[in-house]
């Protein structure tokens, strides 16, 4: 064989053994040529290979490497036939250990800090009752459970619109990405009133090799160039992301992130719930307090009837010793008859009285429950809310044009101010 053919076979049989390798090592000689390609060497402390990133890949990978940090590449074999010699031609790039995602966490940090990426005026506050909420991560893991299980449990007028993605692993921060603008894509085709309030992205909790598919470049641009606003939900509390830092809201956890788009209707919930215990104990008590005075009046009454009937009782004994037979029997008839009718009479009175008392405790029950938040929307009123959720009394607060949101007591509806009438002061 010719050198030539010797080193094809070689190379041929080397580019197909090794088509496709992970190698993780530190980084040794790093350079940028004027061509725009990286050179280097990988080197795990006994041995080492020389690697190659060409300018058309090394422009996706937003982490540029360092000497003496350990990375993980992926690549495949190339073999120089020229000069024999071979070198790993990178496709992949991806810090590895705590201190390499150490310092690429801190370079795409700063960098885009210094854009002004992550200014506080650029966060967009959600809105005050949300209704659609969108989700990216992936179906597999725990964070989409959480998610769910929390919305539905505490808020049974908030629907989902999943988007799933990979969350981990060589594609996921692009995956990530194109789930996000999916959502937006999808978005602008509804109507208004339709559109998704807020979009939660994120994860469960895992290593900081798991996590940084959130420390992308392009994940986070993306999510502040979202249409809809964005809350970051990556791991655990203690763990911070580029994402957290791009998104308009940062939740600890998947859990928490979905408490914060239930809690306004929770909240809402939990005090009609306390006003109208707070109105039935207010009517018990009152009712309890006209019970016992009726109940009073009603034993003074009969106490008064008894006294009566005990003094005409007295006074009849003792004309009874003056007067004759016959006349005693017709007084005492007499005394008798009126005594009864005036019974009746303190009876029918009572009577009277109570069910005076009871029609005007029918009354008071009837203007408490008048007064009842619930019992207003019953009756046909509704609560008018303006495009910020603010709950709208005069008609000089809106504009014509100004869309509002009407509060029935079952649903809602949208409208638009047509024409503005603002009365008599």
């Amino acid at each position: 064989m010719t050198v030539t053919e010797l080193n094809a076979e070689i190379g041929a049989q080397l580019e197909r053994s090794f088509a496709s390798v992970w190698v993780e090592g530190e980084v040794v000689g790093f350079n940028v040529a004027a061509s725009g390609h990286w050179y280097f060497n990988l080197n795990d402390g006994t041995s080492q290979i020389r690697c190659a990133c060409w300018k058309g890949t090394n422009f996706r990978i937003r982490f540029r490497p360092k000497n003496g940090i350990c990375v993980r590449v992926r690549g495949r074999i190339n073999f120089w036939r020229e000069r024999g010699e071979l070198s790993l031609s990178v496709d992949s790039l991806e810090p590895s250990g705590e201190g390499a995602l150490a310092a690429a966490f801190q370079e795409i940090y700063g960098r885009l800090e210094r854009e002004g990426l992550f200014a506080p005026e650029l966060k967009r506050p959600l809105p005050f009752f949300p209704r659609r909420i969108g989700i990216v991560t992936t179906k597999k893991g725990a964070a989409f459970h959480d998610i769910l299980t929390v919305i539905t449990r505490r808020a049974r007028s908030v629907s989902v619109v999943f988007a799933p993605a990979s969350v981990q692993g060589e594609g996921a921060a692009d995956s990530i990405r194109r789930a996000l603008n999916a959502l937006n894509e999808y978005n602008r085709s509804l109507k208004d009133g339709a559109k998704l309030d807020a979009v939660i992205v994120g994860r469960g909790g895992g290593s900081p090799e798991d996590l940084w598919a959130f420390n992308d470049e392009a994940l986070a641009r993306a999510i502040r160039a979202s249409e809809i606003p964005v809350i970051s939900a990556v791991g655990h509390e203690i763990d911070t992301t580029i994402a957290d830092h791009a998104a308009d809201r940062r939740a600890a956890t998947p859990s928490d992130a979905a408490a914060i788009v239930a809690a306004v209707e929770e909240d809402l919930m939990a005090y009609f719930a306390s006003a109208e215990e707070r109105m039935f104990i207010s009517i018990e008590n009152t009712l309890s307090t006209r019970d016992a005075a009726t109940s009073l009046a009603f034993e003074r009454l009969i106490n008064a009837a008894d006294a009566a009937r005990s003094t005409a009782s007295r006074r009849y004994l003792e004309a009874a010793a003056k007067i004759s037979i016959n006349t005693l029997r017709a007084s005492a008839e007499r005394l008798k008859a009126r005594s009864e009718m005036l019974a009746h009479r303190l009876i029918v009175n009572a009577n009277a009285a109570q069910t005076r008392r009871k029609g005007e405790l029918g009354l008071l029950a009837a203007k408490l429950d008048a007064l009842s938040p619930l019992a207003a929307l019953s009756r046909g009123y509704s609560v008018t809310l303006d495009a910020e959720g603010t709950i709208v009394t005069s008609a000089d607060s809106v504009d014509k044009g100004d869309k509002l949101k009407i509060r029935l007591k079952r649903g809602t509806l949208d409208a638009e101010v047509l024409a503005q009438d603002l009365g008599d002061e």
